[in-house]
């Protein structure tokens, strides 16, 4: 079994565009969380990456 996890992106406005670098690394890297939590903007950020 592999080994599993979930994220959760804080909120704080400019804050968000550090979601963005690290929604591009999981992606590049191909490893996808079975949940997704977020405040504020990284509810926004969260959205979009499910």
């Amino acid at each position: 079994m592999s080994p599993t996890f979930g994220v959760a992106f804080g909120g704080g406005g400019a804050r968000g565009l550090a979601h963005i670098h690290i929604i591009e690394a999981l992606d590049e890297l191909g490893i996808k969380p079975v949940a997704i939590a977020g405040s504020s903007i990284g509810s926004i950020m969260g959205a979009g990456m499910a």
